[in-house]
């Protein structure tokens, strides 16, 4: 909040900031999936390690900054190259009804 009790004008809009929250809550959905035991393409884990570290100037939380680093840490050690550096950031796939916001 700002001195006129107003919302920080350093925020977006809502309305621009649905895919952002879209493309996050995938990404924990996809690497919860993946943690699991489920098998993921190593295309669709260097998608989700991508958007969970986010570029700098998106809303990603510390939080999910450390678990993208953490699980590109572990592929890495793991022998398997996601080869992030300059790639565009992903565009996830419609999983869940249409809300309409």
């Amino acid at each position: 909040m700002d001195a006129a009790g107003s919302p920080s004008s350093r925020r977006r809009p809502p309305d621009r900031r649905v895919p952002d929250l879209t493309r996050t809550v995938a990404a924990l959905d996809t690497w919860q999936r993946w943690a699991n035991g489920d098998t993921i393409t190593v295309e669709t884990l260097r998608d989700t390690v991508q958007i969970l570290t986010g570029p700098a100037g998106t809303d990603r939380g510390e939080h999910h900054r450390a678990l993208g680093k953490a699980t590109g840490t572990w592929a890495g050690n793991a022998g398997i190259d996601l080869d992030i550096a300059d790639r565009p950031p992903p565009t996830p796939e419609h999983t869940g009804p249409e809300l309409g916001l």
